[in-house]
């Protein structure tokens, strides 16, 4: 008739740091592409994760119909087939533009760059990035920025939220 569990307490759950690059981690980070092709492109994609806090799979999706240039915002389907739209700031934006101008074309070459139905992102033959090889970008310029181990889609993701927070 009585519960013997009833003046048992539950253990407490150990509440986990959140982990997230500092400002000055971030800017080192978003300094280390360089001008080539390859580097203006890597350039627009850590600028675009960073400035936007979307998902790797938000990203690796994006379409060309998805960003509105003129105004400044991508539309991203989110988890469970929602779409929603994203602001960017202005030097995200810029990126995407020296992206667009610059280093698109010149992996797309022999592809139609312009159909609104291809990918934004293009890896080096003209195709969408795949989760993998996005991760391959972000763990290089991880590892030449000196964040090595420390660089993860989901931290810049938290990145992201922490200093929007903290502004």
């Amino acid at each position: 008739q009585e519960n013997p569990t009833e003046d048992i307490k539950s253990p407490r759950i150990e509440k986990k740091e959140i982990e997230y690059l500092t400002v000055d981690e971030v800017e080192r980070l978003l300094e280390t592409p360089d001008d080539s092709v390859k580097g203006i492109r890597d350039r627009a994609i850590l600028e675009v994760m960073y400035a936007t806090g979307i998902r790797v799979s938000e990203l690796i999706e994006l379409k060309l119909r998805d960003v509105n240039f003129r105004m400044g915002f991508i539309t991203c389907n989110g988890e469970h087939g929602r779409a929603r739209i994203v602001p960017m700031g202005g030097i995200a934006r810029r990126a995407l533009d020296d992206y667009m101008l610059n280093s698109r074309g010149r992996f797309m070459e022999g592809k139609d760059e312009n159909n609104p139905e291809g990918p934004l992102f293009v890896n080096y033959k003209g195709e969408a990035f795949s989760r993998q090889g996005l991760w391959k970008v972000l763990k290089k310029y991880g590892e030449l920025s000196g964040l090595d181990g420390k660089l993860t889609p989901h931290i810049l993701r938290t990145s992201f939220g922490v200093h929007m927070v903290q502004n």
